[in-house]
């Protein structure tokens, strides 16, 4: 594994959007990600779903202060966009201040990830590296029709041959309920590590384990179970060391699902 330094000459490939408000922050995010690779700035929240929309950015930075206020709006409407919207990782930059409470409720609206403020240029980048391969890896994925990679549909097919004439309505109900629910699992995963609690980081790994087996995505069950095991042992120094691997697959397993949720509603 390569180590980074504050000298690093190293630029991220990728186009980065940061939206805030504060313009002191604002130019400090700004000067490294200039240093690190391609950037588009927008002033205000207010004009952050258009700039969006606009640019398409791999990644979006978001400040978010505290209180929290119409940022949170913000990251609301931008996941209610149609299109590669729905999916690109949001990575709030937070004050330290901000309470585990706050932060699910971040993660449960669609926030991808934390950078707490003040940060370093390093810190910035290890993140941002992380969330580009994300993005890189759905690009690829969109191109070899990537459902089928991340979703075993054996598993799906099931439940259309239970009912054949209401297979698709049985299917179309699953997927919803696991798109809305299963974040707010993920969020208690997060959380737990971060307490840390080892009887709630196995419970939430167990419930998320158990939910995604059921829709067929059967690399997120494996990485649900090996937390699970994890936080039975009592080793949760070693949850952080899978937690990546949990994020980015349940990225790319809710892609994948709100992908087949369109084909069954658009045949």
């Amino acid at each position: 594994m390569r180590t980074l330094d504050s000298d690093t000459d190293e630029t991220l490939q990728g186009k980065i959007l940061l939206i805030g408000n504060h313009l002191v922050r604002q130019q400090q995010a700004y000067a490294m990600l200039k240093q690190l690779g391609q950037v588009c700035l927008t002033a205000n929240a207010q004009a952050a779903v258009d700039q969006a929309q606009h640019q398409q950015p791999d990644v979006i930075l978001m400040d978010m202060p505290f209180p929290l206020n119409d940022e949170n709006k913000t990251v609301i409407a931008i996941r209610q966009c149609n299109g590669r919207l729905k999916h690109t990782p949001i990575i709030a930059l937070t004050a330290e201040e901000m309470s585990d409470t706050d932060r699910s409720r971040l993660r449960i609206n669609g926030i991808s990830d934390f950078l707490s403020q003040p940060f370093t240029r390093t810190q910035l980048q290890i993140v941002l590296e992380r969330w580009l391969a994300v993005s890189r890896h759905d690009a690829a994925e969109e191109e070899n029709t990537s459902t089928q990679a991340v979703i075993d549909l054996t598993q799906l097919n099931a439940l259309r041959k239970i009912n054949p004439n209401s297979g698709d309505s049985i299917l179309k109900k699953l997927i919803a309920i696991y798109l809305k629910s299963s974040p707010g699992f993920l969020a208690q995963i997060e959380d737990a590590i971060m307490t840390p609690d080892r009887v709630v980081l196995k419970r939430a790994a167990h419930t998320l384990k158990s939910s995604t087996a059921n829709v067929g995505a059967t690399r997120l069950a494996e990485l649900c179970k090996k937390m699970e095991t994890i936080a039975e042992t009592q080793q949760i120094a070693d949850a952080s060391a899978i937690l990546h691997d949990i994020q980015q697959e349940f990225h790319l397993v809710t892609c994948a699902l709100e992908a087949l949720l369109q084909e069954t509603e658009h045949p």
